[in-house]
Order: structure tokens, then sequence, then C-alpha cells
């Protein structure tokens, strides 16, 4: 069955990977608890069966998991500049 193993963990593992890669605003922060308590309540389970790949990939979730809640309260923090600098000008190309 670890044939089955593998493939499974590197999906669950990876599955809050595209939210990282943007801007987790929208992310719902139950959601993020549910999957992170999930892992670790894995990582936990999979200890005490000494299942040490089902508790490595469980704990990489769960670290994903806490860079995401991170990164989304990072970004609300981060205050919103509307006002445009002069290095985000359009430039007139026609003046070269």
């Amino acid at each position: 069955m670890e044939y089955l193993a593998i493939p499974a963990a590197i999906c669950t593992t990876s599955a809050s990977l595209p939210q990282i890669l943007k801007t987790p605003q929208n992310v719902s922060n139950f959601s993020m608890a549910l999957r992170g308590v999930g892992a670790v309540l894995w990582v936990i389970y999979a200890l005490n069966l000494e299942e040490y790949a089902l508790a490595t990939s469980s704990g990489i979730a769960a670290i994903f998991e806490c860079i995401l809640f991170v990164k989304k309260y990072l970004a609300l923090l981060k205050p919103v500049d509307n006002e445009t600098s002069p290095n985000d000008a359009p430039v007139d190309s026609s003046r070269q």
C-alpha cells in the first residue's frame, strides 16, 4: 500500500502551495485552522504508529499552513498605498 501513500502524501502536502504563492487575503481563517490542526493531528497519529513518511508529510503540511497564516496577516498589516510614485509613472517613449 506504500505505492498509494507516497502520491497521497504529495497531493495533500502540496495542496496549500497555490495559496502560498498567491496573495492569501481571501483564504478562510477557518479553513486554514482546520487544515493546520488536522495536519498536526496526523503527525501525532503517524508518530504513534511509527509511520515516519506520514508524519513528515503532515508536518510539512502544517508548516505550509503556518506560512500561509503569517503571510495572510502580514499582508493585512501592510498599509495600502494608492498613490503612485514618480518611478511608477508611465514612460513616454516618444521623448527619447
